[in-house]
């Protein structure tokens, strides 16, 4: 694939699609830190190759294809109803429907963004907003100073979630458009959640761009469960942010499967803050014709006795792009870190590509630290053995690819979300 650019994308530009809606909007609580994020960006434009981690994903060549027209609108407002699921709608960027059960409502807050600022807002100042400052990720910020739209998660101290809970997103406009929505998530001390988060298009139409945040907290004790399904349509473009800050005993488990859409940067920053918590990151992207995944990942251990654990996987078919950029980082002071990393991918043509770079920072002496990267075709004796015992070339393929994938969607937590991803894979096989 060519790494051209045509296209010098500047703060500006961003600023004319939102002018007008930030004047009118009220969010004293976390306003310093939007305009700090604002002033680390205003005189800036989106990176080039020549960034170190932009190397192998042309941004600006992506947001060339796109004219950014201003189509600001008012932020709808949606009020939470109680149902028989668990289920939060958001289409074309808006929030449409919050519907929970009883149950579920009494454990947990789910509130339009805005709205869970001004209820909340010394969580918003105590919580929110930190992470993303000690970034410099240029797409991070845009989405910090101009996005005024997404969801606040508060879920209460001691409060178990049995239910996942699932966001739908989809888009179907017909005309071009750019998107951004921020979440901010608070899962209180010894409580428990499973967010499901599945990324449709349920029609034709317009080129899309996405911008998305989600910044989570994890206090004492607390689990936060996360899995995602990235599965939009072909002219689906899309920057996503995820931060996490894990206090001491915390878990967290991240789970995220790229089956559709053209282009798809995923930047995950988790930082263990706490003695003793834990991040399970796991990773699947199922490539073809000139799709493009890059996921970059660094977890800080800047505690002692915390673990992490990284799995990303590809399959790279035609002229499609998987990219790795994964960073370990140990604080001095973070003894007794165990922290494991690896990237797999499978090759499957000569046009297709994938770049792989697995990294370790550690300062600390008493650690226990690993990573590793293989990229190949399909194992050769294997295939061997299988078409030996009467299996067509064809299948014995397909039951290769299964073997590669499937340790990892059989570690997804809910079973019915396992076998709506199987069927996807199953499809995307046959394609």
């Amino acid at each position: 694939m060519e790494l051209a650019e045509t296209k010098n994308i500047d703060t500006q530009l961003f600023f004319n699609l939102y002018d007008g809606i930030l004047a009118h909007a009220e969010f004293d609580p976390i306003d310093e830190r939007i305009k700090k994020s604002y002033a680390l960006i205003k005189d800036q434009s989106a990176p080039d190759i020549k960034n170190e981690d932009w190397r192998y994903t042309p941004i600006r060549r992506y947001l060339s294809l796109f004219e950014f027209q201003p189509h600001i609108s008012e932020i709808p407002t949606c009020e939470p109803k109680f149902s028989l699921e668990n289920k939060v709608t958001i289409e074309n960027g808006h929030i449409t429907s919050i519907e929970l059960t009883k149950e579920t409502a009494n454990k947990v807050e789910i509130l339009p963004l805005i709205e869970g600022i001004g209820k909340y807002p010394e969580l918003a100042e105590k919580y929110f907003y930190k992470t993303p400052l000690r970034n410099n990720d240029y797409f991070a910020h845009i989405n910090q100073s101009f996005c005024l739209n997404g969801l606040f998660i508060y879920v209460h101290d001691h409060c178990v979630i049995d239910e996942p809970i699932y966001i739908q997103q989809d888009c179907y406009n017909e005309n071009e458009t750019f998107h951004q929505t921020h979440n901010l998530v608070l899962v209180g001390r010894d409580a428990s959640m499973h967010l499901i988060k599945k990324e449709l298009c349920t029609g034709e139409g317009g080129k899309v761009f996405h911008n998305l945040l989600t910044d989570a907290v994890v206090l004492d004790n607390g689990k936060f469960s996360f899995s995602r399904l990235q599965n939009e349509c072909k002219d689906t473009y899309q920057i996503t942010h995820f931060y996490a800050s894990l206090a001491p005993h915390a878990q967290l488990n991240l789970n995220n499967v790229t089956i559709g859409g053209a282009f798809a940067r995923n930047n995950y920053w988790v930082e263990m803050n706490g003695v003793e918590s834990h991040a399970k990151l796991r990773g699947l992207s199922l490539l073809n014709d000139h799709q493009h995944a890059d996921n970059w990942i660094r977890i800080s251990h800047n505690a002692p006795f915390c673990e992490s654990d990284q799995i990303f996987k590809a399959i790279v078919d035609d002229e499609a792009t998987s990219v790795f950029s994964g960073r370990i980082y140990v604080a001095k002071h973070a003894q007794k870190t165990n922290a494991y990393q690896s990237n797999k991918n499978i090759v499957l043509t000569e046009t297709a590509n994938s770049y792989s770079r697995p990294q370790l920072e550690i300062y600390a002496d008493d650690v226990k630290c690993s990573h590793g990267s293989t990229s190949g075709q399909l194992n050769e004796d294997e295939l061997f053995y299988l078409r030996a015992r009467g299996i067509k070339e064809t299948m014995a393929r397909k039951l290769l690819l299964y073997a590669f994938a499937g340790n990892l969607v059989e570690q997804l937590d809910d079973e019915h979300f396992k076998e709506e991803v199987k069927k996807l894979i199953d499809q995307k096989f046959e394609s």
